[in-house]
């Protein structure tokens, strides 16, 4: 599987950019909600374009998210399903999630666990 990395920020052309890694054979997208330096960026509106063009090409959609990740975007950990209407396929933990939300997150959408953020203990 070949992905590519497109930030909020970063999001001009989207559209064509995701359409010609389509093309060239990628087949998953790596974003993030946790950005520091994209606070004043109206993460619903961004994601939403990103999450069409991934859907339009049939590629996944994989967003980094911290703990505040989810109200950026008007969700919860208790409505997180709703991500897939958005076009996210898949939702990487990062800080600030304990193990009872990423339960519970598992049941709602595709999770995919951060190494750096995890050790010997989170598996016990």
């Amino acid at each position: 599987m070949l992905g590519i990395s497109l930030y909020l920020q970063d999001l001009d052309n989207v559209s064509e950019t995701v359409q010609a890694a389509h093309q060239n054979g990628f087949s998953s997208i790596f974003s993030s909600l946790h950005i520091p330096e994209e606070s004043k960026i109206d993460y619903r509106a961004r994601l939403e374009e990103l999450g069409k063009a991934a859907q339009e090409n049939n590629m996944t959609l994989i967003l980094d998210i911290s703990e505040n990740a989810l109200k950026k975007i008007q969700l919860s950990f208790e409505n997180a399903e709703a991500i897939h209407e958005i076009g996210v396929t898949g939702l990487r933990i990062d800080y600030g999630i304990g193990i009872q939300q990423i339960a519970l997150l598992s049941q709602k959408v595709t999770v995919y666990l951060n190494a750096s953020t995890i050790d010997q203990p989170f598996f016990k």
